[in-house]
């Protein structure tokens, strides 16, 4: 998919459905492409037509192996789409209680929080 260096291909580009690579894999839930394009260099924190970074989609499409490894890797959950969201107000009750003990678990440097902070955030996006 990127061997080849003399495409020059962008990597963060946004096609005709305002999405960069890195959505669409992230949105079709494949972890392998994730790590991939991440490695090559994929703007992590790439806001989308709508506002929306792969962590927003990731916690929309409840992939919580994606979203651990976004956060890891030093994805911003403090960016909000067009509409005011945070990544964390896009996740389906459903899924809430395993994203945020998950959530808990990871602190990158620069988006730590307590975990009141956390609480606080999970309490919010599920009233």
């Amino acid at each position: 998919m990127l061997r080849r260096a003399s495409l020059q291909v962008d990597i963060n580009g946004i096609n005709d459905a305002g999405l960069t690579p890195l959505h669409h894999a992230v949105l079709d839930g494949n972890e392998a492409a994730v790590k991939l394009l991440v490695t090559h260099g994929a703007d992590i924190n790439k806001q989308d037509d709508d506002s929306w970074t792969p962590l927003h989609a990731a916690c929309a499409e409840g992939h919580a192996d994606i979203i651990q490894f976004l956060l890891e890797n030093g994805a911003d959950k403090s960016i909000l789409t067009d509409e005011g969201e945070r990544p964390l107000d896009l996740v389906d009750p459903s899924d809430m209680e395993t994203i945020s003990v998950m959530l808990s678990n990871i602190h990158p440097d620069s988006n730590s929080q307590s975990e009141d902070e956390l609480e606080k955030d999970v309490t919010v996006s599920i009233t």
